[in-house]
């Protein structure tokens, strides 16, 4: 599927957040508003999300990738969790275990600022790549993922982008490079976030 601002704006996300932030927590020393997101996703499922909002910048390893596109990335690799590496999800007690393997190369166990540092910085180069518009900053966050949708699926938006949204209803790769039409997303995609926090006035 073609990424497009037109997309983005003309969505809607599938769930009913709530207009106000929950409250307050402190999480590894770093202060997050915390969101919660009532609502049903699109099997008609009730659920519950919640949302971590990082708002210090001594949490952001790249100044020059946005808060807000970090964020995403941690909920999509990690449930935001920082006790597991933004490569792909697995323990900082040990190196990566998937894809990217064997990430960071130091000596484990690791910091979440270590782990996010090497996948922002060293593997992905992140810093140097576009984040001037939106376009650019769709894109980037499907090339994080990989691109095997706009390669091998150009009918199926990703679901790691438009996932919980209009846009998106099914079809995943439910491991790497495996392929289902028929296995649908239950995360909250990137996109539906960055919808989220754009209509919270969170920049």
């Amino acid at each position: 599927m073609v990424i497009s601002i037109s997309n983005f704006q003309r969505l809607k996300v599938v769930l009913n957040p709530l207009s106000n932030p929950d409250g307050l927590s402190k999480v590894h020393g770093g202060s997050f508003n915390l969101f919660l997101f009532p609502g049903r996703d699109q099997s008609g499922r009730s659920g519950q999300v919640l949302i971590r909002y990082a708002a210090i910048e001594n949490l952001r390893p790249s100044p020059s990738v946005p808060a807000r596109v970090i964020f995403g990335l941690h909920g999509m690799e990690s449930t935001w969790s920082f006790n597991k590496h933004l490569h792909e999800g697995s323990s900082l007690r040990r190196r990566t275990r998937w894809v990217p393997k064997g990430r960071p190369h130091g000596t484990p166990p690791f910091t979440w600022e270590e782990s996010a540092e090497d996948v922002l910085y060293k593997l992905k180069d992140m810093e140097n790549w576009d984040w001037s518009n939106l376009d650019s900053m769709l894109q980037n966050i499907e090339t994080y993922n990989g691109l095997g949708y706009q390669r091998y699926h150009k009918s199926v938006p990703s679901p790691y982008l438009w996932s919980g949204t209009t846009i998106y209803t099914r079809g995943k790769y439910v491991s790497d490079k495996k392929w289902s039409s028929m296995a649908v997303s239950k995360q909250l995609g990137v996109a539906a976030m960055l919808k989220v926090m754009q209509e919270r006035g969170i920049k």
